[in-house]
């Protein structure tokens, strides 16, 4: 397995580390959508209001930047 380390510069950037870690178990085919997948937090980010239902559902974000792939 690879891991590196990043340290988190601002809002915008720890805010799009998140939408990455929510994303994954859809990427790698685990769900098709971030609420089926129990194991994450997308739930209560959803409940405070920072996603919206049927984020990362149809067509996933698009992610910018490198996350270490």
């Amino acid at each position: 397995y690879r891991f590196w380390d990043h340290v988190i510069r601002d809002d915008e950037d720890m805010n799009r580390h998140i939408d990455y870690i929510h994303y994954n178990p859809i990427r790698h085919g685990l769900v098709k959508g971030p609420k089926e997948y129990d194991y994450s937090s997308f739930g209560e980010y959803l409940m405070n209001g920072r996603y919206s239902s049927d984020w990362g559902v149809k067509d996933g974000p698009v992610f910018e930047g490198e996350y270490g792939e």
